[in-house]
């Protein structure tokens, strides 16, 4: 009766709300495998431009947006393209509200317009 009212332990991620420039490779990663693991339902917005988990948008906020960071984010990509296709399905739906202007090209659809 009483496991009823067990809550199930979900770690705090530990990693900063943005990373600082020297810790966004790392932080790119461990932030998707922390939202892989307990909470799968929402890891896919890391990868939306019309999310506010959008990580490129976090990591430009933290430490800016270059060519390394974007390699990184691509790498994470190949990782998990399971949540990148889902991010793409969701993307097509709620894009158009998407304010994001930072991250990968490939994210955004040229289907979708974006406002200005």
């Amino acid at each position: 009766m009483f496991g009823w009212f067990k809550k199930k332990y979900i770690p705090v991620f530990d990693g900063p709300r943005y990373p600082s420039r020297d810790e966004a490779s790392y932080w790119m990663y461990e932030r998707v495998r922390y939202f892989y693991n307990y909470f799968p339902d929402d890891a896919h917005k890391l990868f939306d431009p019309s999310s506010g988990e959008y990580m490129p948008l976090a990591v430009h906020i933290g430490s800016c947006w270059n060519q390394d960071h974007q390699n990184v984010y691509r790498g994470v990509k190949a990782a998990y393209p399971e949540l990148v296709e889902e991010a793409k399905r969701s993307f097509k739906l709620f894009g158009q509200y998407s304010q994001s202007r930072v991250g990968d090209l490939e994210d955004f659809d040229p289907d979708v317009r974006l406002l200005p």
